[in-house]
């Protein structure tokens, strides 16, 4: 999992990079932070997890949230 969150922010800093517009930077934002969006899923798959995977999970998001 820690593995996926890392790509999925390197995925969406190079989406980020190459936003032409506030448009395009607006579906972006939708696609890895919206209801449907791709780190919302992780975050639901977070769910199945073990309490103290869940604590060490939850941080290392956290950090990832940190661009």
């Amino acid at each position: 999992m820690e593995a996926m969150v890392q790509q999925l922010r390197a995925d969406a800093a190079a989406a980020i990079g190459s936003a032409k517009n506030l448009e395009a930077l607006n579906e972006i934002r939708v696609k890895y932070l919206g209801k449907k969006g791709e780190l919302t899923g992780i975050l639901r798959g977070m769910g199945k997890l073990s309490p103290e995977e869940r604590k060490h999970y939850n941080e290392m998001v956290r950090r990832q949230q940190k661009f």
